[in-house]
């Protein structure tokens, strides 16, 4: 979809929002006393909808986070044929001299908090890319971070301690050494997952309709997906290609991923469907377009972005919002104020000076 001059225009306009005033607002709303179970909390409100009508905040590499460079590397990530972005990006700094390779472990740690942690405070989306190695899926994000096992056993206990709260998985990317996942080990994955999340996952032939009165009376609360084509006819793992309708591509500007949100709002609006969508606000490298120098520099304008969302219709048609460690908790905020707003006494913060993107 082509940019507009409209549209151009009331993006820029966004720039001018002030920070201060936005957590002003935010203080002075009620806010969510418990984000552990704010499903739970507002079950009355989301019987009746679908996930898709819901704001649901997402954590991206959800379990990149204490990421000291010397664990070992996923060779899946490595191989030459399809080498991973992040595997790109350490080539590239390999070959440039300066303090490039400490900024890039700062950026490959997305988030500062372990998954069980992360639902805790409110997240219900988590992206995952896992890595098959010596014969153990692991998650990564170039570097193995842990046995995805694990991973497993925190969503399983999460999840029997609040039946009502529904958790959305996204099996990103699944690295194998040899290329591309066979079904013997794609077999071998689900195995796993079935092991530990049986009696929550939800399957992919029991709900014509993804609304949470039919999740909670079939008693599931946990949704896989993945785009990767061993798992289409799966009965655990639904197909992200059809599950999702609109997935926005991330951005590593900050002002572009705004322009991306936009776009992504006026996609939906223009072509209604059930499905979910996604929209990202964390930060995306990619080797195509920067140079690793901007890495050593990269920031991006928190307030923008959290201005921006705020400054939307309340009925704004964004659903899954997934987000770095910088952003996590606004995120959260942010989701949890669908709810608590008080409709009469709600302002949008005023626009009073620009604050430019670095």
């Amino acid at each position: 979809m082509p940019i507009t001059k409209h549209t151009h225009n009331k993006i820029i306009n966004l720039c001018s929002i002030s920070g201060a005033l936005l957590f002003s607002l935010l203080n002075s709303c009620t806010t969510m006393k418990q984000s552990d179970q704010w499903m739970t909390q507002n079950k009355s409100t989301l019987l009746e909808l679908n996930l898709n009508k819901v704001k649901i905040p997402g954590s991206y590499s959800a379990n990149s986070y204490n990421i000291k460079g010397t664990e070992s590397i996923c060779l899946g990530e490595t191989n030459t044929k399809n080498p991973s972005s992040n595997a790109t990006i350490i080539k590239m700094a390999n070959d440039t001299n300066g303090p490039i390779r400490t900024n890039i472990l700062n950026y490959l740690n997305h988030q500062n908090y372990d998954i069980n942690t992360q639902l805790m405070h409110g997240i219900r989306f988590l992206d995952l890319s896992l890595c098959y190695q010596d014969n153990v899926f692991y998650t990564s994000n170039y570097y193995l971070t842990e046995p995805f096992i694990d991973i497993l056993n925190q969503i399983n206990k999460f999840l029997n301690n609040y039946p009502y709260e529904v958790v959305i998985i996204d099996l990103d990317k699944i690295w194998v050494s040899h290329g591309e996942l066979t079904t013997e080990e794609a077999q071998q994955l689900e195995k796993l997952i079935k092991n530990k999340l049986a009696k929550h996952i939800i399957p992919t032939d029991s709900i014509e309709h993804l609304s949470f009165r039919n999740i909670w009376k079939e008693k599931h609360n946990v949704l896989i997906m993945s785009s990767n084509s061993k798992f289409t006819d799966s009965a655990i793992i639904w197909n992200k290609h059809k599950l999702v309708e609109l997935e926005v591509k991330p951005e590593f500007v900050t002002i572009k991923k705004l322009t991306a949100i936009q776009l992504g709002i006026m996609d939906i609006e223009s072509n209604p469907s059930n499905q979910l969508n996604i929209f990202p606000v964390y930060t995306k490298f990619n080797p195509n377009i920067n140079t690793p120098e901007e890495i050593v520099n990269y920031t991006f304008n928190i307030d923008l972005i959290i201005n921006y969302l705020y400054s939307l219709p309340e009925e704004n048609p964004m659903n899954i919002i997934v987000a770095d460690r910088y952003l996590e908790k606004d995120l959260v905020n942010y989701s949890m104020n669908q709810f608590q707003i008080n409709k009469d006494n709600f302002k949008k913060p005023n626009k009073i000076k620009d604050n430019s993107d670095k």
